[in-house]
């Protein structure tokens, strides 16, 4: 079985509606077949002490010498390392070859893999790339099923009220329910769906090439070859996108970095505005269709988070909409904060989406044409809040759509 093959079983798996820990014995069974390690462990940090506790090993005879490697690997401030960066990180120490492996989800860190092996890890590109990415699905698996857990507890007590309450209550709650349950949806297929279209995209493209190489003329050729890039770059900018906004959730809890985020000074707001919209209307060929009215002000951010925040609003404001589309980007000083706004008469949010905004959900998935994990909104709210600002949506379907970000202005 490759790769991945090994992916799809693990994915199909995760259909079914596990418990955490029949997730992370599944995921033991894959980590094993990616890599060849004489131990695998994985810890999941406590909820109230924030310790990491062991869930699962491949061995349990070597649970003593995980708990030892674990002691190894704090006081080393290797945990830290691999937590602080998002990524997997290799180690030798004395008596271990080590890779450690984040689980890190929109919602924050959860715990961590730990592999150990008696000489040193010689892994291919392809196989460490696969490895670290299914770690992160991983994460974002067990996130859902807390998520799960919270939602029927917050079903139970909802119960409890609406059972002394009028019908309209009850009606209430019905309507809630009915919001929580597409919320769990679209938290647990998104994903899943997200990865296995381009994927099958690029594997069934493939397999065409190979089985009629000698049958297509270089017209064709062409054709397949720009389909198979535009979903390889669709999948990177997915995986990109997700590792881009868990570690913005793993800086959220790093009290350090936020302050050092929050003393940046950025020169001039005006000037990443407009080359943010500019760039963005070219590429969508609409120069035309785009209105910028702007004052200038120092803010507290950085140039990269305001541009990838701006690029994430704008972008959704040209790609959901058409040939009509005209997009409006103003700017103003209000007391200590400065507010952007970017209307555009596209085709408009439900009201009800809009209070559903977060990592995995789009919107209309299946009556539009484009596509995306809606990862980018997550992303933008996320640097907005980071930055102890905020983002507002109204909206009007087909009619427009109206985001507001409020933003600190630099203190003097």
């Amino acid at each position: 079985m490759n790769n991945l093959e090994i992916f799809k079983d693990f994915n199909n798996k995760m259909i079914d509606n596990l418990s955490v820990n029949e997730i992370l014995v599944h995921s033991l069974e894959m980590y094993s077949q990616l890599i060849s390690t004489n131990l695998i462990a994985i810890y999941l940090f406590n909820k109230e002490t924030f310790l990491p506790e062991l869930e699962v090993i491949s061995n349990n005879d070597l649970i003593k010498e995980s708990d030892t490697i674990l002691e190894e690997i704090i006081e080393e401030g290797i945990l830290s390392d691999v937590m602080n960066s998002n990524h997997i990180i290799k180690r030798n120490l004395p008596n271990h070859n080590l890779i450690l492996a984040p689980l890190v989800s929109f919602k924050g860190a959860h715990g961590f893999v730990l592999f150990r092996n008696n000489t040193s890890y010689n892994i291919e590109d392809n196989t460490e790339y696969l490895l670290e990415n299914f770690t992160g699905y991983l994460a974002s698996c067990i996130n859902s099923r807390f998520l799960d857990l919270e939602n029927e507890s917050i079903r139970n007590q909802i119960d409890q009220v609406v059972a002394v309450q009028t019908k309209s209550l009850m009606d209430k709650k019905k309507e809630i329910n009915e919001k929580i349950e597409e919320l769990k949806s679209s938290l647990l297929m998104t994903m899943p769906h997200e990865v296995r279209t381009p994927l099958n995209q690029i594997l069934g493209l493939t397999d065409y090439l190979i089985k009629s190489v000698n049958d297509v003329d270089e017209e064709e050729l062409t054709e397949v070859l720009n389909d198979i890039y535009e979903s390889a770059v669709r999948l990177r900018r997915l995986f990109e996108n997700y590792l881009y906004l868990s570690t913005l959730n793993i800086t959220a809890y790093d009290i350090e970095k936020l302050n050092q985020l929050k003393n940046s000074i950025l020169p001039s707001a005006e000037s990443i505005i407009y080359e943010s919209a500019m760039n963005l209307a070219y590429k969508y060929e609409k120069q035309e269709s785009i209105e910028l009215n702007l004052v200038d002000s120092e803010l507290n951010i950085t140039e990269e988070h305001l541009s990838k925040l701006l690029f994430e609003i704008i972008d959704n404001a040209f790609k959901f909409g058409d040939e009509n589309t005209k997009v409006n980007i103003s700017s103003e000083l209000s007391n200590d904060n400065y507010i952007i706004k970017i209307l555009d008469n596209g085709i408009g949010i439900p009201i009800e989406r809009i209070y559903m905004l977060d990592a995995y959900i789009q919107f209309d998935r299946l009556s539009n044409e484009q596509q995306g994990s809606g990862l980018g909104l997550a992303i933008a709210k996320r640097i907005a809040i980071i930055y102890d600002g905020d983002i507002q949506f109204k909206s009007k379907p087909n009619e427009f759509t109206e985001v507001t970000i409020t933003l600190p202005v630099a203190s003097n």
